[in-house]
């Protein structure tokens, strides 16, 4: 029973010594969504050569300082030495309140795709009503209410979309152009960020775009984006 004990203990630090030497990615979904909306984007990481987490939270009832600290608790259980984040829309600002308030030294870089950093027309608007409030969430609320930060020391890249088509400006129409159908371009820029290109696609096409994916593997790879594709 001893040599089997040592056996599988050493076994499991094979593993955990592999995984340590391979670079993570976690996936962290926007508002209304679930990790399982994210297989995409996981599928596409997992073949370039990532270990691969979804980060699973409640968009709509927890509010973003909440979410920030289990998401923390996450990454300590992640056993990779080097660690990405990349997060679609809302996931992207929880990235960037878990980095603000619980800094994280093994994460090195991050990818932001159609995240509304700064004052954003749609949630500002919605924000406005009753109705409105109830349909941004506690999260996206206290990201509106709060003060912005400066950017932390991972290397962020931004991924905007161009083509002007979704629910977000039939709801708050005005959205400033160019914007992707819920998040202007210039809603995506925040201070420090190492790269940013814009993309024709919707806010909801970042999900399932192979642009997206080549961009976003290119700046997980080198930090910087392929400007001259």
């Amino acid at each position: 029973t001893e040599n089997t004990d040592a056996g599988e203990r050493e076994a499991a630090g094979e593993i955990v010594g592999e995984h340590a030497m391979k670079p993570a990615v976690i996936v962290v979904h926007g508002l209304y969504l679930h990790t399982f909306c994210m297989q995409y984007w996981q599928g596409r990481l997992r073949a370039a050569g990532y270990d691969v987490y979804g980060f699973n939270y409640k968009s709509m009832s927890e509010d973003l300082s909440s979410a920030a600290c289990d998401f923390a608790k996450f990454i300590s259980t992640v056993p990779n030495q080097t660690i990405h984040c990349v997060g679609h829309s809302l996931g992207g600002l929880l990235i960037m309140q878990m980095l603000h308030e619980f800094p994280q030294p093994r994460v090195q870089r991050a990818v932001l795709v159609g995240s509304p950093y700064q004052k954003a027309h749609v949630p500002y608007a919605l924000a406005n009503h009753a109705a409105g409030r109830f349909i941004l969430g506690k999260a996206m609320k206290q990201w509106i209410a709060q003060k912005s930060f400066a950017s932390p020391p991972a290397e962020i890249g931004v991924i905007a979309g161009s083509r002007p088509y979704g629910l977000g400006r039939l709801v708050a129409p005005g959205i400033p152009k160019p914007h992707d159908g819920t998040v202007a371009v210039s809603e995506t820029t925040l201070p420090g960020m190492k790269d940013k290109i814009v993309l024709p696609v919707t806010h909801t096409q970042m999900l399932f775009s192979k642009k997206v994916m080549q961009q976003m593997e290119n700046f997980l790879r080198s930090g910087k984006f392929d400007h001259a594709s």
